[in-house]
């Protein structure tokens, strides 16, 4: 895939928490066609703002770019805020955000402004489609009805995710979208052995290194464990070296995907066992 200069984000007046969030999803964007990364201020402007519109000094930061520099007006800007809004002449997302609804509007954005859409590692078409539900009831219905329909025709009931970095989790989310109707995710050891105390899973994507109980530990566990020693477990790692293959099959993993995740890959993997 030929590399493409990231489009350049400016943030006014977000939390330390959502700027971490959105510093992984730029991130994640690295593996898709459409790239993010955040203005360093050394450019002459960014190409995308998003702006904390519950706070009125970032609204009037904002603003006061505007004024001084007329060449700002015309950069979009994703509103993020917790009041519903029906104004579909501007991109709006509503806090709490959720980072998988947070990449499809800066992707749909990207495809609208400056024409940059590709097909993705995973999905394609579909990122350009998503309609906040937020601001359009309607949208949102029809959604529901539309997941309910889906939901007979995927193959898995539910799925979990185990892996401390959020693009993993974030693209994983993605990808499984078209395969299970529900789909778990945790970052840690401890917390993946939480959802298996009180939960049933067709399939189990665990990361090799994590904090505290690695993946290998968990594995045996979910392998020993009468009630779940069938389900497949797909060991995620970074490495992909014979002994770490190796550690795997004693633990009883099903099989390896060496991250990032190919697309190619993943779909042969989940055809695989669906089968």
């Amino acid at each position: 895939m030929e590399n493409k200069t990231p489009h350049t984000v400016k943030f006014i007046g977000l939390s330390e928490h959502e700027e971490k969030v959105l510093g992984a999803i730029f991130m994640l964007s690295k593996t898709r066609p459409t790239s993010f990364c955040i203005f360093d201020n050394n450019n002459n402007k960014p190409e995308m703002m998003i702006v904390n519109f519950d706070d009125a000094d970032a609204v009037h930061e904002w603003q006061s770019l505007c004024i001084e520099n007329s060449e700002y007006s015309s950069i979009p800007v994703v509103r993020v805020t917790r009041v519903r809004s029906r104004d579909t002449e501007n991109y709006y997302i509503r806090r709490p955000f959720i980072a998988t609804r947070m990449l499809s509007l800066i992707e749909r954005v990207a495809a609208k402004e400056f024409d940059s859409y590709d097909a993705g590692a995973f999905k394609g078409k579909e990122l350009l489609e998503y309609t906040d539900p937020d601001l359009d009831q309607d949208a949102s219905q029809k959604q529901e009805a539309s997941k309910s329909a889906e939901a007979t025709e995927k193959s898995l009931g539910s799925v979990l995710v185990v892996d401390d970095s959020l693009p993993v989790r974030i693209q994983l989310n993605m990808a499984l979208q078209d395969y299970a109707n529900n789909i778990d995710l945790a970052e840690s050891g401890e917390k993946a052995l939480e959802l298996l105390k009180d939960n049933r899973y067709d399939m189990i994507f665990l990361d090799v290194i994590l904090p505290g109980v690695d993946g290998y530990e968990i594995c045996k566990t979910i392998k020993g464990d009468d009630a779940t020693k069938s389900t497949p477990v797909v060991m995620l790692t970074g490495n992909s070296s014979a002994a770490d293959q190796l550690k795997g099959e004693l633990a009883g993993c099903d099989s390896y995907l060496i991250k990032p995740v190919k697309s190619d890959l993943f779909k042969e993997t989940m055809t695989r066992y669906i089968q």
